[in-house]
C-alpha cells in the first residue's frame, strides 16, 4: 500500500518539495510559456506602476518610470492571433540612469530553473543608439548577476551602439555552468544593422538536451521587413550548460554589470516572452503563419501532485492555437489500466488560455492515467500523451519526539534510517551519560525504551542503515575513552547488539563518517583519513573483521597537518547504486569550498571516477546525499555564494548537472534529501532563519 508516510521525529525550519516531471511527447506541443509580458494593462502616455505576466505564473513586472504607448510592431501578434494594442516606452538618460522594468527577484520567472534549455523572446525600436556616452550597451531583456572577473549577468540582451563605420548590432551575454561568461554576436561584416524608428523581433534560444557543439545558444532577427526570423549568431559550443539560475530580477529595458543597472533602452519593447524549452523559429512571436496550426498545448498539470484517497484532482493546461480559435477541450482517464472513460468537458478559467476540470477522488493504490483533446475553428486537433499519478494513502502529520536526551549543538548528527517494515530507528549520544544510544518505533510513532549500544563517550556523529533482515548497522564516531578516539562499528544479530569494533582512528574529537549498505549486505563506511589528503574506505565483511582502502583522488577535504579541526567537518555522502557501484558526493579539500561527485569504476573495485560539479562556494555541515530509481543523483547543500546563504539543489537527472536554488539557510547548513520512486518527486529539508 502507497502510503504518505507524514511522521516528524524532530523539527527542520524549511521544508521545499521539488517535481521532477519528464515529458516523453514533442516538446515545441507541450512548451511551457513561463513568463510573458504584453502590456496590454498600460495606458499610452501614462507610467503603469505594474504589468501582468500573461502566463499566468504571475510574474508581475514593476515600472520605474516607463509609459505605456500605442506605438506598436503589429495589430494582430502573427504566432498567437491576439490582439495587440499598447507596447512600454523607455527613456535613457546615460548609462547609468533610465526607464526600467523589473521583477522581484521572488517571482516564479527568478528561482526558475531551465532543465532542457529555454526561449527568450522580445520586439523592440530604438530611438536612440547609445545612451549619450560611448560606453552604454542599452540591454533589452536582462537576468540580473555578477559573474566572473568581469561581473557579467546572467543573461544580457544587448544592443552594441556603432562606432566608426561599423553600425550599431546585436549580441547576448550568457552565463555558463561554473559562473562563466560567454559573449556573442554575428561576425563583423555579417551582422544586422539596428538602426532608429524600426522594428525588430529578436529571440535567443537554447537547447540543453544536445551534445558537443550542437549545444550552443542561438540567435534569431526579423526586421519589419523581413517574412522570417534569420539566423544571427551562435555561441558556439560545447558546454555543460547555460545558467540562468539565481534568485535574482529580470529587467526589461536595462542590462546589467558590476553590481548595478547599466545600459538603459531609449525607445519601445513589446510582447516580452520566456519559454522553458528552445523553441523553432516557426514558433516565435512574430514568425507570420498562413493558415490555421493544430492546437499547442503547454503547462498540463494535476493538482495535488500526490494525490490521497480523499483528494479530488484538478487537472489543467494552456491551449493556444494560430490563425484559428479553440472551440472546444476535453479529458479522458482511466484507472489501474482500465478503458479510458469520457471525454469529459474542461471549462476556461480566468487565467490566460487555461482550461480546467476535477477527476474524483480515486482509492489508495490507483494508478490514474489521463489526456487532454483540443479542438480549433478549423475542425484541427491535438491529444496529448498520458499523463499519469498514483493515489497514496492519506496520513496526517504528526510530531513525535524521538528523545530528548539527545546532546545539542550545530556538530552533533545523530544518525536516523527506516527499516524494511517502514519503522524508524535513531542513533545518538546521550546527554546524560555520554554514552551511544539506539532507540526504534513500535508502530508509526511510538517509540520503544533507548538501548544503550556502547560503554563509552561515542556517537557524537553517527551512522545507520539496515539490512533486509531489518537489524541495524550503526557506526559511532568520537570514542574518547581510547586516545586518540576513532570510530566503531556495532550492529544488532539475533536481537543482541555486538561489541564495538574499532575500524578507524583519528586525532580529532569530531570526524564525520557515512555509511551505506550493498545488496550483499556488506554494510561500507567511508571516513576520513587522519594522516593527509585521502579517505578511508571500510568494508565490514563480518561482526567482528573489515577490509579497508584509501581514497586520494580528489584530495579528501582535510590535511591535517595544515587545516584546523574545523576542516574534518566538511561533509560527503555515499550510496550504492541499482548497479552495485557506489556513488559518492564529497565537499572538497580547497578554502573555495568546491563539490565532487564520484562513481566507482566497476562493482567493489574502490576505485572512483570523479567530476567536479561546482568549483567554489559550497558547504554544509549536513549534506543531503540521494539517487533516483535511475541512479541520478540529488545532492543539496549550502551555497555561501549568495547574501544570505542559500539552500541548493544540484541533480544530474537531465544528463547534465543543474542547480536548484532552494531558499535561505541558517547558520548551521543541514541538508537531506528524499526522492519518491514512484513518481520521481524530489523533496529537500534544510534549516533556516524563520
Amino acid at each position: 500500500m502507497k502510503k504518505k508516510r507524514k511522521i516528524k521525529h524532530w523539527k527542520l525550519a524549511a521544508l521545499t518539495a521539488l517535481t521532477v516531471l519528464i515529458f516523453s511527447a514533442n516538446q515545441e506541443i507541450f512548451a511551457q510559456t513561463v513568463a510573458y509580458w504584453r502590456f496590454e494593462d498600460g495606458t499610452s502616455g501614462v507610467e503603469n506602476t505594474t504589468y501582468l505576466d500573461y502566463s499566468g505564473y504571475g510574474n508581475t513586472m514593476t515600472s520605474n518610470g516607463s509609459t505605456g504607448t500605442n506605438d506598436i510592431p503589429f495589430a494582430v501578434v502573427p504566432q498567437t492571433t491576439h490582439t495587440n494594442t499598447l507596447a512600454a516606452g523607455f527613456v535613457a538618460i546615460d548609462a547609468h540612469n533610465g526607464d526600467y522594468l523589473s521583477t522581484s527577484g521572488s517571482e516564479y520567472i527568478d528561482t526558475l530553473n531551465f532543465v532542457n534549455g529555454w526561449t527568450i523572446e522580445a520586439i523592440v525600436k530604438f530611438h536612440s543608439l547609445s545612451n549619450n556616452i560611448p560606453t552604454g550597451r542599452p540591454g533589452i531583456v536582462c537576468k540580473e548577476g555578477e559573474l566572473g572577473v568581469h561581473r557579467y549577468p546572467y543573461f544580457n540582451l544587448q544592443l552594441v551602439p556603432p562606432a566608426g563605420a561599423d553600425p550599431a548590432y546585436i549580441r547576448v551575454v550568457t552565463a555558463r555552468d561554473g559562473g562563466a561568461t560567454r559573449i556573442f554576436s554575428a561576425a563583423a561584416g555579417s551582422r544586422t544593422p539596428i538602426v532608429t524608428g524600426k522594428w525588430y523581433a529578436i529571440a535567443v534560444n537554447y537547447n540543453r538536451n544536445l551534445e558537443g557543439t550542437d549545444r550552443a545558444a542561438n540567435l534569431f532577427i526579423k526586421e519589419e521587413s523581413d517574412t522570417e526570423y534569420e539566423f544571427e549568431a551562435t555561441s558556439s559550443g560545447p558546454w555543460s550548460g547555460i545558467d540562468l539560475n539565481g534568485d535574482l530580477p529580470w529587467t526589461i529595458g536595462r542590462g546589467f554589470r558590476d553590481n548595478g543597472g547599466k545600459g538603459y533602452v531609449n525607445g519601445i519593447i513589446d510582447e516580452v516572452r520566456i519559454s522553458d524549452v528552445p523553441l523553432t523559429s516557426t514558433y516565435f512571436l512574430a514568425s507570420v503563419t498562413t493558415g490555421p496550426e493544430p492546437p499547442v498545448f503547454f503547462g498540463i498539470s494535476n493538482s495535488p501532485l500526490e494525490p490521497t484517497d480523499t483528494d479530488m484532482v484538478k487537472i489543467s493546461t494552456r491551449v493556444t492555437t494560430v490563425n484559428s480559435t479553440i472551440t472546444n477541450v476535453t479529458y479522458e482517464y482511466s484507472v489501474n489500466g482500465g478503458g479510458y472513460m469520457g471525454p469529459f468537458q474542461m471549462t476556461a478559467t480566468a487565467n490566460f488560455s487555461e482550461y480546467a476540470a476535477n477527476i474524483i477522488s480515486q482509492t489508495v493504490d490507483s494508478i490514474v492515467s489521463f489526456r487532454i483533446t483540443a479542438v480549433n475553428s478549423a475542425g484541427e486537433s491535438t491529444t496529448t500523451g498520458d499523463f499519469v499519478y498514483s493515489v497514496y494513502e492519506d496520513i496526517p502529520w504528526e510530531s513525535v519526539v524521538a528523545t530528548s536526551d539527545s546532546i545539542a549543538g550545530g556538530w552533533n548528527i545523530s544518525g536516523m534510517a527506516v527499516a524494511p517494515d517502514g519503522l524508524a530507528g535513531f542513533a545518538y549520544q546521550s546527554a546524560a551519560n555520554n554514552k551511544a544510544y539506539y532507540i526504534e518505533e513500535s508502530a508509526l510513532g511510538i517509540m520503544k525504551p533507548a538501548v544503550e549500544i556502547t560503554t563509552n563517550s561515542q556517537g557524537f556523529n553517527s551512522g545507520i542503515v539496515f539490512g533486509t533482515n531489518g537489524n541495524p548497522r550503526i557506526t559511532l564516531s568520537y570514542d574518547a575513552a581510547v586516545n586518540p578516539g576513532g570510530l566503531t562499528y556495532v550492529q544488532r544479530t539475533n536481537g543482541a547488539w555486538t561489541s564495538p569494533m574499532r575500524i578507524v582512528t583519528n586525532n580529532y574529537d569530531e570526524y564525520r563518517s557515512v555509511i551505506a549498505i550493498g545488496p550483499n549486505q556488506i554494510p561500507s563506511v567511508l571516513w576520513y583519513k587522519n594522516d593527509g589528503d585521502a579517505g578511508k574506505l571500510v568494508d565490514i565483511t563480518a561482526v567482528d573483521s573489515f577490509s579497508s582502502t584509501e581514497i586520494f583522488s580528489p584530495p579528501f577535504p582535510i590535511n591535517v597537518a595544515s587545516k584546523s579541526t574545523d576542516e574534518c567537518r566538511r561533509p560527503f555522502g555515499m550510496i550504492f547504486g541499482t548497479d552495485s557501484q557506489r556513488r559518492i558526493a564529497l565537499s572538497g579539500r580547497s578554502e573555495a569550498e568546491e563539490l565532487w561527485f564520484g562513481i566507482e569504476d566497476s562493482i567493489g573495485s574502490e576505485v572512483f571516477d570523479w567530476e567536479q560539479i561546482s568549483a567554489s562556494n559550497v558547504y554544509a555541515e549536513q549534506m543531503g546525499f540521494a539517487l533516483d530509481a535511475n541512479d541520478k543523483a540529488y545532492i543539496a547543500c549550502r551555497d555561501e555564494g549568495t547574501t544570505p546563504s542559500t539552500a541548493v539543489l544540484f541533480e544530474n537527472s537531465s544528463g547534465a548537472w543543474v542547480k536548484h536554488i532552494l531558499g535561505p539557510m541558517g547558520h548551521w547548513g543541514h541538508c537531506a534529501v528524499a526522492v519518491n520512486p514512484d513518481n520521481g518527486s524530489v523533496w529537500v529539508a534544510h534549516n533556516a532563519v524563520i
